[in-house]
């Protein structure tokens, strides 16, 4: 008997509320996973709303915005010249999606929800359970989940799919990728010394670092901690908006800490370079962390790619990836003096620190960018399938020369 033919679709259509560009980690994952998708053969296409920034320079090079994120070229960005404001961006994003013969695929919880009344097919990568249960939209969202037109959910841990389940979305309907990492060319070949004399830090001392924003939660109070009760090893804090730097300056200055710098925000292409002139890297969350229970950090994948050891909080989600003591220490939440503890063995044992770095790039192996869109593909195959559709057949694109 003859398969029934399946609906072809023209490729993907992602709808995201990031600003493109700008420097927050939801704008580099956006990007990551659209060149990941078309890296794969998969024609795509990257919707957000236009920016303000974006209106100030509207001149603004294509390929600059690219280089920004360190991506390839290969997917369109296409801005929707309305503000995010008040939801008109929501409402044109709808509009655009429901003129669409492609796959949505979106982190807009209101997106998810009402494209399958349209009979549109989507699929929602869910990233902030907590927020999205108090969105209006979400009692809708779970009455669109069992619509025919809804394809899946993307969760991004384990525990997320879980607490999903038990609100009644569909077992089959979901499915669980962590975020990840560029492995092909993020990480610069060089060593630790070299990395330290191109941005001009200290040769010999021990160096802990961190990488990423300086929001509430992320641990910044006990690094500052830590460097008081460690005169003799040097901080590193890489990220953060001007304001944030010059209020944890002037804490520090106020503290008399000559051991802890701030470098402010850096490209995200350019930070790889500090996590190789690292000699071990800090996730120190904290409980004032609002996405604790469901988190998959990108710079969790990074620093395991860098091949240097890492001292994290002790939270479940990281226990997805991380395992105390085989490629991570983890250390209570909140625990200063467990941070200092993991520190000082860390500076004090070297075998330790190359066994935890070795066994952490081994693990991230299966976290890179082009294996999470693997993945989802896959699974996003088999579901379209069941609904008597398909996206176009798709073939790896030769990886692109990048200076």
């Amino acid at each position: 008997m003859q398969e029934p033919r399946l609906r072809r679709l023209q490729g993907l259509l992602y709808i995201a509320t990031s600003r493109i560009p700008s420097r927050t980690a939801n704008s580099v994952q956006v990007m990551k996973m659209n060149e990941a998708f078309a890296r794969r053969g998969l024609p795509t296409e990257l919707l957000v709303p236009l920016s303000f920034g974006r209106l100030l320079r509207p001149e603004l090079p294509r390929a600059e915005t690219f280089w920004h994120y360190g991506v390839a070229p290969i997917f369109a960005v296409r801005y929707l010249p309305v503000p995010q404001a008040f939801h008109v961006f929501s409402v044109a994003a709808l509009l655009a999606a429901c003129t669409s013969s492609r796959l949505v695929y979106t982190r807009k919880l209101f997106l998810a929800a009402a494209l399958p009344f349209f009979g549109r097919p989507v699929c929602f990568e869910a990233h902030d359970l907590r927020a999205e249960i108090k969105n209006p939209w979400f009692v809708v969202f779970l009455r669109a989940v069992h619509k025919r037109r809804f394809v899946g959910v993307i969760c991004i841990s384990h525990r997320m799919a879980r607490a999903l389940r038990r609100l009644g979305v569909p077992a089959e309907k979901i499915t669980v990728a962590h975020d990840g990492v560029s492995l092909r060319s993020s990480m610069p070949a060089v060593s630790k010394e070299q990395a330290r004399r191109e941005l001009g830090l200290p040769l010999h001392q021990f160096l802990a670092a961190y990488v990423g924003s300086l929001h509430l939660g992320r641990g910044l109070g006990l690094i500052v901690e830590a460097a008081e009760s460690l005169p003799s090893v040097s901080f590193l804090v890489v990220g953060g908006s001007p304001v944030q730097v010059a209020e944890w300056q002037q804490r520090t200055t106020r503290a008399g800490l000559r051991n802890l710098t701030f470098t402010g925000h850096v490209p995200h292409r350019s930070t790889p370079l500090y996590l190789k002139a690292a000699d071990v890297l800090l996730m120190p969350y904290t409980r004032l962390l609002t996405i604790k229970g469901f988190t998959s950090p990108l710079k969790m994948f990074e620093y395991m790619a860098a091949r240097r050891p890492i001292v994290g909080a002790d939270l479940a989600v990281l226990r997805e990836v991380l395992t105390h003591e085989q490629n991570a220490l983890l250390v209570p939440l909140d625990d200063a003096g467990a941070l200092v503890a993991a520190l000082e063995r860390l500076r004090d044992d070297a075998p330790l620190c190359a066994r935890l770095a070795q066994q952490g790039g081994v693990d991230v192996q299966g976290y890179s960018w082009d294996e999470r869109a693997r993945r989802i593909l896959s699974f996003l195959d088999q579901r379209l399938a069941a609904i008597g559709m398909a996206l176009p057949p798709c073939g790896l694109v030769p990886e692109p020369i990048r200076s």
